[in-house]
């Protein structure tokens, strides 16, 4: 009796899944429980098909028990929470089920196969013939469904809070006339971000995240183009929207071996780099790295504000293995300030990356291609003018709308299922003023991130990094004049390239909360030799619900 009991429910949930259209996509519900990040390899907060098909792959090819080490402790519960999210359904009922095993099977075979497969013993047709009691396990224990909320479907709220405290020692304190980056001393900063979606139709979600960062960064955000803390921006007396954007997700074919997948759509104001494929090992200052050259290719001049944000579009293609991300945004008003020049007409920043994925071996790695033209309000390194201290500056008459071009490569390959390593490089031509994102021309950085999945702590990260930056000639030769930038500026410069040092564990102390440990060490910062070198130690709290 029981097993006919275990036969109807599997049959009826398999008819429903079945019933749904061809093309059901992954983003009918946008928002990713906790259980879910894992498996949002490019961090868009929306599981694609092909993401979809690698944790089906995976749980396959490895026992229950191995994959606890590597992605959850509950697996068989996540997975089918992956088919809810997929099909938009409710299947927690078959959660704690010893059906649950086959159900996976039966879902994974029909919704990636057509009929003349026959993976695991299963296709279309096998399955609304089959009548044998053996076809799935006994029932053990029903859990009670829950009832999704009119509101949970078409809204949701979550919150992040990020505090990080960061000490110096061992510097070289420098003349009080003589440069921007003097006050060095302990900094404590908290950045909250509330993030509400609302998911009004298929694919569809509107983005508002106000946020509030209170507290400094050290040398108030200035020093070094390898700046040791990520998270600072500017510091603000009442919160601001960091994004108020539209995204719309569009399937294009299930069919597992098309060439083109789906499409994204992205417009309004948002956080740039959250347009291209990222670095999944070393791009989350609230998660991994904290120094600048370690989240980002230093020497793209992203077009962003102070407060990380820019307004604009970007289009995403996802193809079978690669994608094509595209993004015109506005470019800054003033270097590094809050406010984007809005003449689109004259200002504005092009960018184009290819991401593509390769299977080297039993290995998989991942290479990204950027580069990117931005037309700035900006002065030109080979012109500028001094004060009657012999101080070099830009005065209004000198500035104009001047282009600057660059690229960067970005790759990560994982080694094992605890092991990755990632390595970047970026160049601009370095002829006018840094816009942006940080004062660098040239930038080269490679590390190595390591968890403790075999010691079923898969949510404990160390990680190593080492960077170095460069500036052209022209923009060194404007700092030894006196020469300021948003970041730079000494009064003079012995010039030397810029190195940093970054090492940190990060540990999960209960489900909601990580504390990391960090230690960066930097030498020639602000790329000037008499400054000597600095060490900074700090420890960061992270709260996501």
């Amino acid at each position: 009796m029981k097993k006919s009991i275990s036969i109807g429910i599997i049959m009826l949930v398999t008819k429903t899944l079945l019933s749904q259209s061809a093309d059901t996509t992954a983003a009918l519900y946008p928002y990713l429980s906790p259980a879910l990040h894992y498996a949002d390899v490019n961090k868009d907060r929306v599981i694609s098909l092909d993401e979809a098909w690698t944790v089906f792959e995976k749980y396959h090819e490895n026992t229950p028990s191995n994959m606890k080490n590597d992605l959850t402790d509950d697996v068989e519960a996540t997975v089918i929470e992956l088919i809810s999210y997929l099909e938009g359904i409710n299947c927690n009922d078959l959660k704690k089920t010893e059906a649950a095993r086959r159900f996976i099977e039966v879902y994974f075979a029909n919704k990636f196969f057509d009929g003349k497969e026959n993976p695991f013993g299963a296709t279309r047709d096998s399955i609304n013939r089959s009548k044998q009691p053996e076809f799935v396990g006994q029932i053990t224990e029903t859990a009670e469904p829950e009832q999704e909320s009119r509101f949970d479907k078409y809204f949701c709220v979550g919150g992040i809070i990020t505090s990080f405290y960061q000490a110096p020692f061992g510097f070289k304190q420098q003349d009080p006339e003589s440069t921007t980056a003097i006050r060095w001393r302990s900094e404590n900063i908290a950045l909250f971000t509330v993030p509400v979606d609302i998911m009004p139709w298929r694919g569809a979600t509107f983005n508002i995240s106000p946020e509030y960062a209170g507290g400094n960064g050290v040398g108030d955000g200035v020093g070094f183009a390898a700046y040791p803390n990520s998270i600072y921006g500017i510091p603000q007396a009442t919160p601001y929207l960091v994004r108020a954007q539209y995204k719309q997700h569009l399937e294009i074919d299930t069919n597992r071996n098309s060439k083109f997948k789906s499409m994204e759509l992205l417009l309004g104001k948002f956080i740039i780099q959250e347009a291209f494929d990222m670095n999944e090992y070393a791009s989350d200052p609230t998660n991994d790295f904290l120094n600048f050259n370690h989240t980002m290719l230093s020497a793209w001049d992203a077009a962003t504000t102070g407060y990380g944000f820019t307004y604009g579009g970007a289009l995403k293609f996802n193809l079978k293995k690669s994608q094509i991300n595209f993004a015109a945004v506005t470019v800054n008003k003033d270097a590094g300030g809050p406010k984007a020049d809005l003449n689109i007409k004259e200002g504005y920043s092009i960018n184009l990356q290819y991401a593509r994925k390769l299977n080297l071996g039993s290995k998989t790695a991942n290479v990204r291609l950027l580069t990117f033209y931005n037309k700035a309000n900006s002065g030109a390194y080979s012109r500028f003018t001094c004060d009657s201290s012999g101080t070099a500056f830009f005065c209004d008459s000198l500035k104009a709308y001047r282009g600057k071009y660059g690229f960067g490569i970005d790759a990560d390959i994982k080694l094992s299922d605890n092991l990755a390593i990632f390595g970047r490089y970026s160049w601009n031509d370095g002829k006018s003023e840094s816009m942006g994102y940080t004062e660098a021309d040239q930038a080269l950085a490679g590390g190595a991130v390591y968890s403790f999945g075999r010691i079923k702590r898969p949510n404990d990260l160390i990680g190593a990094a080492l960077s170095v930056n460069a500036l052209s000639k022209g923009h060194s030769d404007f700092l030894k004049n006196g020469g300021s930038g948003f970041m730079l500026g000494d009064g003079s410069l012995n010039y030397k390239t810029e190195q940093a040092f970054e090492f940190f564990y990060k540990t999960n102390l209960i489900k909601i909360m990580d504390i990391t440990f960090n230690y960066q060490y930097i030498i020639n910062s602000g790329y000037n030799a008499d400054r000597g070198n600095i060490h900074f130690w700090g420890c960061r709290l992270n709260f996501e619900f």
